[in-house]
């Protein structure tokens, strides 16, 4: 991964990575990854067989290292890699992942929440055990449902449906 984050060991990623195996679609999906990092799990949704692949983080850095990790990568599906805003985003996606810290989902909710498909999944993770009530809080108050709580170590992994 280089410096960025998302190596496939740390428990937020593994989570991740398992959530993502279990999301089923039952028509071609597009997956949107806020905070890419190394670009894991995008590079893990195109081999899913999402059919565009959106990856975006605000560290310029973590962006190069995706770009190269996606190029030794054989991936079926190109990966739109950039620095763009998640509010600059006017496109909705069935699977949308954000493996980032509390404040950052906290902050970034409404924003994820617009850019999520009807029926679509949200996989948060970056959450420790006791901060899961926190996220919960803004699920309900978006009238999102949370299907499945993933907990390895003292991390937490939500799965929600809109």
């Amino acid at each position: 991964p280089g410096p960025a984050f998302g190596t496939g060991h740390h428990p937020t990623t593994r989570m991740c990575l398992m959530a993502m195996e279990e999301a089923v679609f039952s028509a071609p999906w597009k997956m949107l990854d806020v905070g890419t990092g190394s670009g894991i799990l995008a590079i893990y949704g195109s081999k899913l067989g999402a059919r565009e692949v959106v990856a975006i983080d605000n560290d310029s850095e973590a962006v190069r290292w995706a770009k190269r990790n996606i190029e030794i990568n054989e991936i079926p599906v190109p990966i739109n890699l950039s620095v763009t805003p998640i509010e600059e985003i006017s496109n909705t996606y069935d699977l949308v992942t954000a493996n980032l810290i509390l404040g950052t989902i906290i902050e970034l909710f409404d924003e994820l929440t617009k850019v999520l498909a009807p029926n679509g999944l949200l996989i948060l993770s970056g959450i420790l055990r006791e901060q899961v009530s926190d996220v919960q809080k803004k699920i309900n108050k978006n009238g999102l449902k949370t299907e499945r709580i993933m907990q390895m170590e003292e991390w937490s992994c939500m799965i929600v449906r809109k």
